[in-house]
């Protein structure tokens, strides 16, 4: 019988991580989402934070109240910080460990978990566990000292937006891969996805004691390590961040951390994740070029996300905004404008990943 747990915060970017949540693991099995306060999700299906079908999960803010479930799992967001919330997070917090329940905190870097949460660690240091991607990184591995070119095929993912499906696209595709048994490794951002056996490279990007160029060293060596660890078919690795500047108004990274990846390692296929009013073929071949210029590599297979980009709000702001609308609309984009066009596009939450798995195994 699986462990019923409860998450926190839930919020947009762990979406995918939720539905898939039973197929990714055997242990656990999510019982309650808490939503931070303010959001305005409580009471709501899971979906509704992305306008996405229901997955028969009720959003709550109350959970700490109810406590159907054995141990609370805390994660750090990389895109929302919530967990610096010390208020609410303390409440939620003591109230499980003081009913005798467990705790399991994911993280990025060790220095950098919230001053409150080690006060409970010395209150309650037999009950939480801490797990943070540097805590993974195993430098002085005998493995890690060898050098070498990556052999296994390599399945870039990544999006205009972060916010444009990535990890769901990502997720859907290991599951599929794996289910064809192939052996998959996975790098992905969200420190959570640690709990699946999945990698990240957070460790080598946040470590201020290295310059960019040996940063780019480090995750050509670390990736080569890892291939040589788990001997993968294939590997698959989620962008690091945005893939381009969005817009002269709206900076979004500019792709520096995706560049910096791609200088490191050489993805053999490209899965471009796009807002739906993006899909239009004089568009992508526009940026497919780009990114054949600057990663060498061009788009393979885009997915069409159906988050839709602000304009007003951003020229106001000057920073990202966004919503989301009716996956309705996104299936009408693509039956408008995938005819004759050579680079397939699909929504995965509706078409499934069945058709970029052949494609990919075809060469596309």
């Amino acid at each position: 019988m699986k462990t019923p747990v409860a998450l926190y915060p839930f919020v947009a970017e762990l979406l995918p991580i939720v539905r898939h949540f039973n197929q990714l693991q055997e242990q656990y099995a999510i019982t309650e989402l808490i939503s931070p306060q303010g959001f305005g999700l409580s009471g709501k299906d899971a979906g509704f934070v992305c306008n996405h079908r229901d997955i028969g999960l009720t959003i709550t803010n109350e959970a700490y109240l109810h406590m159907q479930w054995e141990t609370l799992i805390i994660s750090e967001c990389v895109d929302t910080k919530i967990i610096d919330d010390k208020e609410f997070f303390n409440e939620i917090a003591k109230s499980a460990l003081e009913s005798n329940k467990k705790v399991s905190y994911y993280g990025r870097k060790c220095e950098d978990i919230p001053k409150h949460i080690f006060e409970f660690i010395d209150l309650y240091k037999s009950k939480i566990n801490i797990h943070t991607d540097d805590k993974m990184f195993l430098k002085n591995d005998a493995l890690y000292k060898e050098s070498g070119n990556i052999n296994a095929p390599i399945i870039l993912i990544g999006g205009l937006l972060k916010e444009a499906d990535v990890l769901e696209v990502l997720v859907q595709l290991y599951l599929k891969l794996s289910k064809d048994s192939l052996s998959v490794t996975v790098i992905t951002r969200e420190p959570i996805c640690t709990m699946f056996g999945f990698y990240n490279i957070n460790h080598i990007l946040m470590n201020k004691d290295i310059i960019e160029s040996e940063k780019i060293h480090a995750i050509n060596l670390y990736i080569a390590y890892l291939e040589r660890l788990t001997k993968p078919d294939i590997i698959i690795i989620e962008a690091p961040d945005a893939v381009m500047q969005y817009s002269e108004f709206v900076h979004n990274g500019y792709g520096i951390l995706t560049q910096m990846l791609c200088h490191a390692i050489s993805p053999d296929y490209f899965i471009c994740c796009l807002p739906f009013i993006f899909g239009v073929e004089a568009f992508i071949n526009a940026i497919s070029e780009d990114f054949n210029r600057r990663y060498g590599i061009p788009i393979s297979v885009v997915h069409l996300s159906n988050v839709l980009p602000d304009t007003i709000d951003m020229l106001q702001q000057g920073k990202l905004s966004y919503t989301y609308v009716n996956l309705e609309l996104v299936c009408n984009q693509i039956e408008k404008e995938s005819k004759n066009f050579n680079i397939k596009m699909i929504n995965v939450l509706e078409s499934g990943v069945d058709e970029i798995v052949d494609l990919l195994m075809n060469g596309v």
